[in-house]
């Protein structure tokens, strides 16, 4: 799903974008959604901070009557959405050139002044889509973390499975063939985000499918390729078997 995120400081002005967006996105029946439509950009920041790995496409005003202007937030957003879909609107369009000095590779620049504000919104909606459901690349390949301050991407064919930790709430660390990570998150959440691939074989264990070697019913052990071992509740057990179509051991 594409994420969607209005950043406004009028209100007045906000629900009017947010009632374009919703509108177009129920009409054309796309798989978007808006997330985040507020005046106040700190809270898109602190959603990007807490789920790391998204795409989305922002709209946001340049000038927000805030110590954070919409140009500083595109630059924030891009550290952690590299891939995501900038638009900028405004009512200064002198302000255009700016959005080059900073670098932050907007889809679209709308003057509020522009007649056909709503249409230009619509456009950039659907290229957005359609960029977002093209042919995947390197980018979404990735699981992107953040650990000891650091925002790690691992491809994803590179992870071997996902352990909750038992003593420390929220607690991850994630087995990767190159190596092994500690990062906090819940594994609900990773589940979601790692729908096609990954399996949950156990309340406290996500494994890749294309990594498993063999599962032994008997002990109720699944193999890695590296020759770990993670449990298989009874439960999960006849349905890691079907979505695997392996032949126990």
């Amino acid at each position: 799903m594409l994420h969607i995120f209005i950043c406004e400081d009028n209100e007045l002005q906000r629900l009017q974008i947010n009632d374009i967006v919703q509108n177009y996105i129920i009409v054309e029946e796309l798989d978007m959604d808006v997330v985040i439509s507020s005046t106040v950009p700190d809270k898109i920041i602190k959603y990007l901070s807490e789920h790391l790995g998204i795409t989305g496409l922002y709209i946001i005003d340049i000038d927000l009557n805030n110590n954070i202007n919409g140009l500083i937030l595109a630059e924030i957003i891009r550290k952690y959405d590299p891939r995501g879909f900038i638009v900028f609107i405004t009512g200064h369009g002198e302000a255009l050139p700016l959005t080059f000095k900073y670098k932050v590779e907007a889809l679209d620049f709308i003057t509020k002044t522009d007649f056909q504000v709503s249409k230009r919104l619509c456009e950039c909606i659907n290229n957005a889509y359609i960029k977002y459901t093209g042919k995947p690349t390197e980018l979404n390949d990735n699981f992107v973390f953040k650990a000891n301050h650091h925002i790690i991407a691992v491809k994803k064919d590179e992870i071997l499975y996902f352990e909750t930790s038992l003593e420390t709430a929220h607690k991850i660390t994630i087995y990767t063939i190159n190596g092994i990570y500690n990062f906090y998150g819940k594994i609900k959440d990773i589940e979601n985000e790692l729908v096609n691939g990954f399996i949950r074989c156990h309340k406290s264990y996500l494994i890749n499918k294309k990594k498993i070697k063999y599962i032994d019913t008997t002990t109720n052990i699944v193999y890695m390729e590296n020759n770990t071992k993670c449990p298989v509740s009874i439960r999960q057990m006849p349905t890691l078997i079907n979505q695997l179509r392996l032949k126990p051991t």
